[in-house]
């Protein structure tokens, strides 16, 4: 599914919730499977991802600001399955281990 597939709801705000979460998490998981088979040990945090380069090709239909704003009331969760880095800005986000043990739920 592309950014152009996903229909956003007008009137059902969980809806879009439930969407940005699932897409966003099912290409972190991709993302993050990708680079533990393909281990830089150059890379001081090869698991650190930009939500902007998440975002634009999976969840473009809608904004940035409210993606991460999804993104920051589920880091919030008891358990959670993500964590927003560089405290300041939150542009980069990487999986917990609860979040990685959870991706088969998310297709992969």
């Amino acid at each position: 599914m592309t950014a152009a597939d996903i229909p956003i709801s007008v009137d059902d705000p969980a809806r879009d919730k439930n969407i940005i979460i699932q897409q966003f998490m099912r290409e972190l998981c991709r993302r993050d499977d990708q680079a533990n088979r393909n281990m830089d040990y150059n890379n001081p945090n090869p698991n650190v991802f930009s939500i902007r380069e998440i975002w634009k090709p999976v969840l473009a239909a809608y904004s940035l600001e409210k993606v991460v704003d999804v993104l920051r009331g589920y880091e919030m969760i008891d358990d959670p399955l993500i964590e927003l880095v560089d405290q300041e800005r939150r542009e980069k986000v990487r999986l917990t281990s609860a979040g990685r043990a959870r991706c088969g739920g998310f297709g992969l």
